[in-house]
């Protein structure tokens, strides 16, 4: 069924909050061992000191077609909150109905976009990703903010690992590209290894190692220089979700963007069904619905769907935006383009004539204001 703005089921997200502990939510558990979903997005928040604790504040946030969720915080919210919701226009203005920075972070991404209704190509996703950061950065003068995010239009992911800080580490965010061909579904039902949360976890979360910054890893950079193609499935957590196989759980790069899209590797661009479609063919009846066929095992594999996987460095961000020169192009406006070619004047979407806030005022390709 398609409602008035041209949803239907499979893009229109579904949404279930509560203020209660999932421990203690007998509703969630019922629910839980009936859902089947291909994207899911799934979030506990930390109500911070003085803030509100009700519904509207729950995380994941929709608008339209586009599920959003954050771990961190904005540097003197409560300052900028006034300033941040000038950059909104009318009708996203409408829609904030919390209190949190988080919803306001989603409705500054929003802005970039043409529709909340339309699906966007990645790199318009990246781009809206990365002014509403350059909004925020500006706004509080460079103090440090942790915005790790998660975004989603049905069909691109993205998520952020970012902390401008020169001596602080952002929050943890871990990937794991499972289960890989040959390997059964993810188990996460292990009691012992979801209680061992507390032993991953580091109380300070944004500890200085007083070391070379853990940015510099070599490993680090070996994930930024790459693509990864992933053949049924990708899970990204703020920490592992399990201490069996803690192995395959990577730690993204600090101060990096994911970006993950169905892709057909001859071909380009194709969309979730297609993934989706792919991974049920050569299924035998009986098989688990949520155990997807090899791709060794699927028609024309070696053209079919995956995941496709880039990390984009954000590592110079802060400086960039901060020692941006409005009257005249300078060498850090050199260096945004270098960190984020969508950027780039050449492709007509930036106008490097006024503030943060007028970046790409000329429209693109894609629309966008």
């Amino acid at each position: 069924m398609v409602d008035k703005n041209g949803l239907d089921a499979y893009c229109r997200p579904a949404v279930y909050t509560t203020v209660c502990a999932p421990s203690h939510d007998r509703n969630l558990r019922s629910l839980s061992k009936s859902l089947n979903a291909s994207l899911l997005f799934g979030h506990v928040r930390a109500a911070g000191p003085g803030a509100s604790v009700h519904q509207y504040n729950c995380h994941p946030f929709v608008r339209g077609r586009y599920m959003f969720m954050h771990n961190g915080d904005v540097a003197e919210f409560k300052s900028i909150r006034r300033k941040l919701l000038g950059h909104l226009r009318d009708d996203l203005f409408d829609q904030i109905s919390g209190t949190t920075d988080s919803e306001l972070v989603f409705s500054l991404i929003l802005n970039e976009l043409p529709s909340v209704y339309e699906k966007c190509e990645p790199k318009t996703l990246e781009k809206a990703v990365f002014k509403a950061i350059c909004i925020i950065i500006k706004a509080n003068k460079g103090q440090a903010n942790s915005i790790n995010i998660a975004l989603t239009d049905g069909e691109t992911i993205i998520a952020t690992r970012y902390r401008n800080s020169s001596h602080e580490e952002p929050p943890s965010l871990y990937f794991h590209l499972g289960p890989m061909p040959g390997e059964k579904a993810w188990d996460l039902d292990n009691a012992e290894g979801l209680a061992g949360f507390d032993r991953l976890v580091d109380r300070d979360i944004h500890r200085n190692t007083g070391g070379p910054r853990q940015r510099r890893n070599p490993a680090f950079q070996t994930i930024l220089q790459k693509k990864i193609f992933a053949t049924q499935s990708l899970l990204v957590s703020s920490e592992p979700l399990s201490m069996t196989g803690l192995a395959n759980w990577q730690l993204c790069p600090p101060n990096c963007m994911i970006v993950a899209h169905p892709t057909r590797p001859t071909k380009g661009r194709c969309t979730r069904e297609d993934l989706l479609r792919s991974l049920n063919e050569g299924k035998r009846p009986g098989d688990p619905m949520h155990e997807p066929c090899s791709p060794s095992k699927r028609p024309n594999s070696s053209d079919s769907p995956v995941l496709e996987i880039e990390f984009r460095c954000l590592e110079e961000l802060c400086d960039t935006i901060l020692s941006f020169d409005k009257s005249a192009r300078t060498s850090s406006e050199v260096n945004l383009e270098g960190m984020h070619p969508a950027l780039s004047p050449t492709k007509k979407a930036v106008r490097r004539t006024g503030s943060l806030s007028e970046l790409g005022s000329e429209k693109d390709p894609n629309g966008i204001p």
